[in-house]
């Protein structure tokens, strides 16, 4: 295993998720705690840009170059050796979770999403574009009390269109994202340590995994890596089908 050591950019950001790397050299995070968007600078200096409320948890930039924002409705924090965390209490205007639009001219920040069909959606959590301008996005579910809001998977588009239920209920799904050529959607889930995959038969919807012709078909396309975030320490890691494990990078 290969160990490849991380530069602190900047700190003093509140549980920044969500990272979004501009042409001018600039990255945009959401933050968790402080319900905020912010802008990094590349050297190192940042500023919030935007007030979302409820606890933005990922966001993506649209073809139309505004962020598309998965805000999770809220949660409370506390400090724990000298880490925020979140302490599995809801706040108590939460009402459900919501996928907002930030335009970056105005900075105005609308809601787009925030049911299916009549029920609200729980905890959206990450966001991916597919090329052909729609976005999955996954909603991690929530804890309330001795009740559990199941979690799933959906595809929206940019328009406020039709919200597509693509997969539900699902447990805890957390990251997201598509293969280079668009053709295999991958979600992380956070209790298990699974990372599922599925081939996508057309924009919303999913047929279970197919190889490509000449692909093994539990080993995956052999040139791709998957670099993930592990909460069990601070590194990421990346798969590869040709080895089960590959590079991890780790920092302060």
């Amino acid at each position: 295993m290969m160990s490849r050591t991380v530069n602190v950019l900047a700190s003093g950001l509140r549980f920044p998720e969500g990272p979004i790397a501009w042409a001018d050299g600039s990255v945009t995070v959401v933050e968790l705690a402080s319900a905020t968007i912010a802008r990094v600078e590349p050297n190192g200096r940042w500023e919030a840009i935007a007030e979302t409320g409820g606890s933005p948890n990922g966001s993506a930039r649209g073809p139309d170059g505004a962020i598309y924002i998965c805000n999770n409705g809220g949660l409370t924090w506390k400090e724990r050796n000298g880490v925020l965390v979140t302490d599995d209490r809801l706040p108590d205007d939460y009402a459900g979770g919501y996928i907002q639009r930030l335009d970056m001219k105005s900075g105005r920040v609308e809601t787009i999403y925030d049911n299916f069909e009549g029920r609200r959606l729980a905890g959206p959590n990450d966001i991916v574009f597919d090329q052909h301008g729609g976005f999955y996005f996954t909603d991690y579910g929530k804890v309330i009390g001795d009740s559990i809001l199941m979690g799933g998977l959906y595809y929206g588009s940019v328009d406020g269109g039709p919200l597509k239920q693509v997969k539900y209920p699902l447990q805890v799904p957390n990251g997201i994202g598509l293969s280079p050529d668009g053709r295999t959607l991958y979600v992380a889930h956070t209790h298990s340590g699974w990372l599922v995959r599925w081939t996508i038969e057309k924009p919303g919807e999913l047929v279970a995994y197919q190889p490509k012709e000449g692909e093994m078909s539990q080993r995956g396309d052999r040139s791709l890596g998957i670099w993930w975030a592990n909460r069990r320490g601070a590194h990421s890691s990346t798969h590869s089908p040709s080895r089960p494990m590959g590079a991890s990078a780790s920092g302060p």
